[in-house]
């Protein structure tokens, strides 16, 4: 079981590198206001934060599965699963957990550089509009 959800977290880890790299590539079309393609990078977003989204479901019931086998309770987190689970698995899991927390801090600050690029090219487009 341990086994299966670490390689739930793997794949859910790869999903939000693909993330990332969606919201990097939006960001350099914004940051280089190529408007040609800001759908198709909006898309891209989209796209792989359904992936993301849809994962959770899978990561959900291996976790479920999880707990039920250490006898945590069903709110436990990843690191209450891995100090229950022992080593190997500790080793292994806080090294997914890690890895997890620097994806999602990488794609939340690469979001708000891009909400603030759009806020920026909002106001020069009515700035130039208004002169």
């Amino acid at each position: 079981m341990l086994g299966e959800l670490a390689a739930v977290l793997w794949q859910e880890r790869e999903l939000l590198e693909d993330l990332l790299f969606a919201v990097l590539q939006q960001e350099r079309v914004v940051a280089e206001a190529q408007t040609r393609w800001l759908a198709r990078a909006d898309a891209a977003v989209a796209a792989a934060t359904r992936a993301v989204q849809t994962h959770e479901v899978f990561r959900a019931m291996e976790v479920e599965t999880v707990v039920a086998l250490l006898d945590l309770p069903p709110t436990a987190s990843l690191r209450e699963i891995a100090e229950a689970a022992g080593d190997p698995w500790l080793t292994v899991l806080s090294d997914h957990r890690e890895a997890l927390r620097v994806l999602a801090a990488e794609i939340d600050e690469a979001t708000e550089r891009n909400e603030a690029l759009l806020v920026a090219g909002e106001r020069a487009t009515r700035a130039s509009l208004e002169v």
